[in-house]
């Protein structure tokens, strides 16, 4: 802390502060001529000083005017030596003064060197430093210290913090500060003359503010054994003379003294330390609806007490209440019922209680916890915590309880939402749900839930005496077991359309009654009443069960054709619905299942299906006759008119476009893929090379005639390989010719020679068709009279790149658009390169060349339209060709590519845009891509 002498420093300071630091150098009087220093003609003479006054710590610039000073004088201000004196003439000497004993005016004297001297007799006067002031004391800690421990006296430590400027700034204790604390007990008329005041003594600089000293004293005040608890006020006062003292509060003296900003000093008997109404956190005070009958619910509170509750399990004589009452009356009349310990909860260092609240009947309550400890007094847990506001507990700080009368709070029809009845016969179950708090939301049945289920004439509410109701039983919990799930069946009314719903009360209360979106929207809605039709028993409805495309070979029969039937409370069950017959039909296309055309045959119970509520039947035919039919199912119950089925059900009656197809078809097998005239079978060969693939053909009475069967086409199909032929994605077909007739087994043999282009992995397939290509008939390996159409069975073929000619291509362009049927068609170029042969005198007619056209998905070499090409020029070791686009093309978008072989030979190179002996041929983007405009 600052020293006198440092109370002066700052009264200079302040000074220089006043005058706007830093002090401008002193002008001293005019005292007449210069003369230079050193120069003496009697004793020194001092006229006057600038300035005339300054601080006690010293340090002042004064200017001395006078006559006969030598150089060397000395000054003195009383009897203290100035510093820094400079004799600047004889007639001018500065210096700084001394700092000052006192107080107070001195004499100011100058010696010169030969001890002659002159005094100016209180020519200087030192300034008293600024008297110390208290500008802030403040109380520190909460409003109320409280004390529980029983102990009689309490003690409690109460704090202040003072500030006296260039006192209390900087390290340790501020000189000359008189501190006291003064108690009182608390009233609302507490006067400050009331209290009594005792020392106070310094602790520490107070923590974050240098500015400031922290005072501390222990006050003793009697304990309240048993009693009621006692209110003290504290305060602190400061001064710096002992006369003046400042009063210090909890928001600071600056403001002046307020009795509501003393700090309170509670002391109590021994309570629990600390209760909360609800969960850890602290949250706004809980409020619960009911209704009357309804159970309350679970209701928690925390408690600590030091040492008790910060143990493992239940704290030692810890016991809490539960209560609710008028919320005008005192919590010690409410009704209270004892809680229950549950869990260590904070972290081990409080104890939580639970208990149910009751429910007291119809009415608005207030409910909070008590707590207390060894049987001493209670105290009252609020939902923000004991202690916390003025009173500790507080009513607006209670949960809130409110009863009602008994309501439905929402019940729903659930399901289904339209049922079909026959009558006389007992429905489906029909379900309903309800929501009531505090009764449905426990497991099992809520008490006191009456629930019935009731349909009437459709339109009609269900208040109206004509609709009939029936009991229902609790099915089981549901919405995560907040609901109570119903369920009942009718027995069918006679034929019509009725509603039906449900109605729920709670203890004989008011009925409220449910509709499919739920008693909470809007309330009961004919529009959202479940739909209820009831008819006599019969064929309700039967839908045929299958592909829409069957494909039988000739000699053989379909494969099993399914359709299920439903004919409520018949085939609803387990087994064969008694008394239904079904029969599986094939007529004409163009003709009507009833029609005389229509050949019919018995279908046999299969199973049961769409979870028991349908039987299945099952049955196949045979045609006579290749062709195309279609297909239908018709069933009886107990021999009435016949129902007819199609794909899309019976509902909406038999319709042809949903009668399934069956076509008879010829048999037939994929004999061989070789060389041209070979017959060893071919699995790897050469892009362009020639392969040969041959089938064989079956109709009964037909083939085995002489030449090939009427109205027959035939192709052979290369793609790639693993994807179905029968699918017709990347597969190229080529016409075939009839070969020759298989006197032995009567069949018709098929072949044809194709250049398959696309290298890699392919696979060839073989099909007949008997119209003229309206249907087809695949063949494969083993025959489509062998389990049908199989990837497996189509033949696999790998396709090398080209190797008979050395190199090959499509030159320009890479695109190219035109009109179709114009007059100026694209012209496209090709090149061909085999060493010794191309670029030589005589070479353009080694080559034949071919511009070909087509769908990039198929192969080339087997499906695309090739037009002849001319030699165009030599370039480079190349011989280039030319050929047009054709004109005549359709409009589309096509692929293209140029393809060349020896004028001797029969093997193709390919050519794609960057040549055949790069990656082989395998189109994509790599050959050209031509758009046909219209």
């Amino acid at each position: 802390m600052r020293s006198p002498s440092k109370i002066a420093l700052w009264a200079a300071i302040s000074a220089c502060a006043l005058c706007a630091c830093p002090t401008p150098e002193p002008v001293a009087p005019d005292a007449g001529g210069e003369d230079d220093a050193g120069t003496q003609s009697g004793p020194p003479q001092i006229i006057g000083l600038v300035p005339t006054e300054g601080p006690l710590e010293g340090g002042t610039s004064v200017f001395i005017t006078g006559d006969d000073f030598v150089d060397g004088a000395t000054v003195r201000f009383g009897d203290a030596p100035a510093t820094e004196v400079t004799v600047t003439s004889a007639r001018r000497i500065s210096a700084k003064a001394p700092a000052g004993a006192t107080p107070g005016p001195v004499d100011v004297t100058v010696t010169n060197p030969d001890g002659a001297s002159a005094t100016l007799e209180r020519a200087f006067t030192y300034a008293a430093p600024p008297a110390a002031m208290v500008t802030e004391a403040k109380m520190v800690g909460p409003a109320v210290l409280t004390d529980e421990s029983g102990a009689d006296p309490v003690t409690f430590m109460v704090r202040a913090d003072v500030e006296v400027p260039t006192v209390t700034d900087g390290t340790g204790q501020g000189e000359g500060v008189l501190a006291e604390v003064g108690v009182a007990p608390w009233s609302s008329g507490l006067m400050l003359d009331q209290f009594t005041w005792s020392a106070a003594t310094w602790e520490a600089d107070t923590p974050g503010n240098a500015a400031r000293d922290r005072y501390v004293a222990a006050v003793p005040v009697p304990g309240v054994g048993s009693g009621p608890p006692r209110e003290y006020a504290v305060a602190f006062r400061f001064s710096t003379n002992g006369s003046a003292w400042v009063i210090a509060d909890l928001d600071g003296s600056a403001n002046g003294t307020s009795i509501a900003e003393l700090q309170k000093l509670r002391v109590d008997s021994n309570r629990v330390d600390w209760c909360k109404l609800g969960g850890q956190q602290v949250t706004a005070p809980p409020n619960v609806t009911l209704e009357v009958g309804q159970a309350g619910p679970t209701i928690y509170a925390q408690f600590y007490e030091a040492g008790v509750t910060d143990k493992s399990g239940p704290g030692a004589g810890i016991e809490a209440q539960l209560g609710y009452g008028d919320p005008a009356d005192d919590p010690s009349s409410w009704t209270w019922v004892n809680a229950a310990y549950n869990v260590d909860t904070g972290g081990g260092a409080n104890d939580e209680y639970q208990a149910v609240l009751p429910n007291p009947g119809e009415g608005t309550y207030a409910f909070a916890y008590r707590a207390r400890i060894a049987g001493g007094p209670w105290r009252y847990c609020d939902a923000d915590g004991s202690g916390v506001g003025a009173t500790g507990f507080e009513i607006d700080q209670a949960g809130t309880l409110q009863v009602g009368a008994a309501t439905v709070d929402k019940c729903k029809l659930q399901f289904p939402p339209t049922l079909e009845t026959r009558t006389g016969v007992t429905s489906a179950a029909i379900y309903g749900w309800i929501w009531e708090a505090g009764i449905t939301d426990s497991a099992g049945p809520g008490p006191n839930v009456q629930a019935e289920v009731g349909f009437g004439p459709a339109g009609t509410p269900p208040t109206d005496p004509a609709w009939q109701w029936t009991p229902t039983t609790y099915n089981e919990d549901k919405d995560n077991g907040q609901a109570d799930e119903y369920q009942a069946t009718i027995t069918g009314p006679a034929p019509g359309s009725y509603d039906y719903a449900y109605r729920f009360s709670i203890a004989g209360g008011p009925k409220t009654y449910c509709d499919l979106d739920g008693s909470d929207v809007g309330g009961f809605s004919s529009s959202q009443a479940g739909k209820l039709t009831s008819k006599a028993v019969g064929i309700d409805e039967c839908t045929l069960v299958g592909p829409g495309t069957y494909q039988v070979v000739a000699g053989q029969s379909s494969p099993p054709i399914a359709a299920r039937v439903a004919a409520l409370t018949v085939t609803d069950g387990v087994g064969q619905g008694a008394g239904v017959t079904a029969e599986l039909g094939y007529g004409p296309p163009g003709t009507t299942p009833d029609a005389s055309g229509w050949t019919w045959v018995t279908a046999t119970y299969a199973a049961d299906a769409d979870m028991n509520q349908t039987d299945e039947y099952t049955a196949t035919i045979s045609p006579a006759a290749l062709g195309t039919w279609k297909v239908a199912y018709r069933f009886r119950y107990q021999g009435g008119a016949p129902v007819y089925c199609d794909l899309d059900g019976s509902a909406n009656g038999w319709s042809e476009p949903q009668a399934p197809t069956l076509s008879l078809v010829p048999a037939c097998q994929l004999s061989l893929v070789s060389t041209p005239g070979g017959t060893t079978p071919v699995t790897s060969m050469d892009s362009g090379d020639p392969i040969e693939v041959t089938a064989r053909l079956m109709i009964p009475g037909v083939t085995s005639q002489p030449g090939a069967a009427p109205n027959v086409r035939a192709q052979v199909g290369v793609g790639t390989a693993g994807t179905d032929a029968t699918q017709g994605t990347g597969w190229g077909w080529a016409d075939a010719t009839f070969s020759m007739d298989d006197t032995v087994s009567g069949e018709d043999v098929w072949a044809v020679t194709v250049h398959p282009a696309y290298t890699g992995s392919r696979a060839v397939s073989f099909r007949f068709s008997a119209d003229n290509g309206t249907t087809w008939s695949y063949c494969d390996l083993d025959g489509n009279a062998t389990g049908g159409y199989s990837v497996s069975q189509q033949a696999d073929l790998t396709v090398n790149p080209h190797t008979e000619l050395d190199w090959c291509n499509l030159q320009f362009p890479s695109t190219l658009t035109q009109q179709t049927g114009t007059t100026m068609p694209t012209t496209v170029y090709g090149q061909v390169y085999e060493p010794g042969l191309s670029n030589t005198m005589g070479s353009e007619n080694a080559f034949v060349a071919e511009l070909g056209y087509g769908a990039e998905s198929e192969d080339p070499g087997v499906a695309w339209t090739w037009v002849p090409a001319t030699f165009n020029v030599f370039f480079g070791n190349n011989n280039e060709y030319q050929a047009s686009f054709p004109p005549g093309v359709p409009p589309g978008m096509y692929s293209y590519a140029f393809r060349f072989r020896l004028a001797s030979g029969t093997k193709w190179c390919f050519g794609d845009l960057d040549g055949s002996s790069i990656g082989g041929f395998s189109g994509m983007t790599n050959i050209g891509q031509a758009t046909v405009t219209p």
